[in-house]
């Protein structure tokens, strides 16, 4: 987590950052999860409050990054938890610690009373083989990135918003089953 006031990230009394969950999705009621494996669009609406609008700030003007985390290893699904707390307590011994990072490279424009917000985001997530935990356990993600597409205010997926307004951020997701992209995975020349 980051503070509203300065873009630092929050950190606990013995130095380590702190996580808390994704704004919570109008459409589920839950913070952002994204099923594990499962390729496809998926919507999440979030209330701008205040500390939210000034954080967007930051994350738009690249002055602090939007990083998340996820389980390297997914129950049934994977649940975003952007820089806070992470009840450790929940985890088994051999679970903790296995987090792989998420950053989200947010795009938009600045303005004097109001931010101009691209929707559309690109997420990327590899998975490798490794050992099974539990039944049904098909890998480990390997790593991730997301990435705001159509930056041009013109292209119709900017978003303009104060204090107060809802922002439906559309999210495109794809999974890789190694670390490198697929050859014809969409490339141009």
């Amino acid at each position: 987590m980051h503070h509203s006031d300065t873009g630092e990230h929050i950190h606990d009394s013995n130095n380590v950052l702190q996580y808390i969950d994704f704004p919570t999705c109008a459409e589920t009621n839950k913070p952002l999860s994204l099923k594990y494996n499962s390729d496809g669009p998926q919507n999440c609406t979030i209330t701008i409050d205040d500390p939210l609008f000034h954080l967007l700030e930051f994350y738009i003007h690249n002055d602090a990054p939007l990083s998340c985390r996820v389980p390297s290893r997914p129950p049934f699904s994977v649940s975003l938890r952007p820089l806070n707390t992470e009840t450790a307590a929940d985890l088994k011994e051999e679970e903790k610690d296995e987090f792989v990072p998420l950053i989200f490279a947010l795009t938009g424009q600045l303005q004097l009373s109001h931010l101009h917000v691209n929707t559309r985001m690109n997420v990327l997530l590899h998975s490798v083989p490794k050992h099974h935990r539990q039944k049904r356990d098909s890998g480990v993600i390997d790593s991730g990135t997301a990435y705001s597409t159509s930056p041009l205010s013109a292209s119709g997926h900017t978003k303009r918003v104060v204090i107060g307004d809802e922002l439906t951020l559309q999210f495109h997701v794809r999974w890789f089953q190694s670390p490198e992209l697929a050859l014809g995975a969409g490339g141009g020349g």
